[in-house]
């Protein structure tokens, strides 16, 4: 269902369909077998300093320490469509609709909300400070399907950008500080092109 790698290229973490995380030794065999999330569980991430691993499923947060000395699980109100942790854990952003929840992942409680975007939220990235938060939402005109890029600071929960007209974008990744962004945009359908956009948060600028 999804992988992880952890930043210092050693284990690697993978999801099952029934629910479990595996913690693997590239060089050997499996390492660990983490307790039942209880559903699928589509979203892994090792934390920054490859120290912590958390996966998510609709409504269950299982942490560990990457070297599988002990783990902990906690559910959640799960209503989500996509999910990412913010770089050091603690945090488990999920999108619903035009939302985007923000989890505490020791305890599954709500921290807040990024709220009210003009339409279905579809790709959700922190910056790697963990103090920045970027947001794709599709859009609708006259001319089609187009996105707009949401930037929040993630402590405040206040809009610090919006760039509008980016094309269909598909995903999108933030530098370590929020200064700028890179989305990938759908050129052209039918030829099947993609392209890179180099966005800068403060002046809306692309490249």
């Amino acid at each position: 269902r999804a992988l992880a790698l952890n930043p210092d290229g050693t284990p690697l973490a993978s999801s099952t369909y029934d629910g479990h995380m595996l913690l693997w030794s590239i060089k050997e065999v499996m390492e660990r077998t983490f307790a039942n999330l209880k559903d699928t569980a589509p979203t892994l991430a090792f934390s920054a300093d490859g120290k912590g691993l958390a996966g998510a499923s609709v409504h269950s947060i299982l942490r560990a320490t990457a070297i599988g000395d002990n783990s902990e699980r906690v559910t959640y109100r799960g209503r989500h469509a996509f999910r990412v942790f913010s770089p050091d854990l603690r945090i488990l952003a999920s999108a619903c609709h035009q939302d985007v929840d923000l989890m505490d992942t020791a305890t599954g409680k709500l921290l807040g909300m990024l709220p009210d975007h003009p339409g279905t939220v579809n790709f959700i990235a922190f910056s790697g400070d963990g103090k920045t938060v970027a947001v794709i939402v599709g859009t609708y005109s006259d001319a089609g399907y187009d996105s707009d890029l949401f930037i929040w600071d993630a402590t405040k929960q206040t809009v610090r950008a919006r760039l509008k007209g980016l094309g269909y974008c598909t995903t999108a990744s933030l530098a370590f500080d929020g200064s700028y962004g890179v989305v990938i945009a759908v050129k052209s359908f039918r030829a099947n092109l993609q392209e890179l956009k180099v966005v800068d948060i403060a002046t809306g600028n692309t490249t």
